[in-house]
């Protein structure tokens, strides 16, 4: 049984590296557009998104962490 508890609780850390990571990209990439290194649409293509999505995200984004 501690195999498996030892199983989860890696991929729990993985999990939340991976997720971690990927809004450390996303912040790292509204940087780049408020700076004006790059448009919102190619930090959009670039996170994988749309114009509107890639706003919103970055906005929940940056108010989850204005809220902390």
């Amino acid at each position: 049984m501690c195999e498996v508890a030892e199983r989860l609780e890696k991929r729990g850390i993985e999990k939340g590296m991976e997720k971690g990571m990927e809004k450390g990209r996303l912040i790292l990439l509204a940087q780049l557009v408020d700076d004006g290194t790059l448009s919102l649409h190619d930090a959009a293509i670039r996170a994988g998104m749309n114009d509107t999505d890639f706003k919103k995200t970055v906005e929940k984004l940056s108010s989850d962490i204005s809220d902390k």
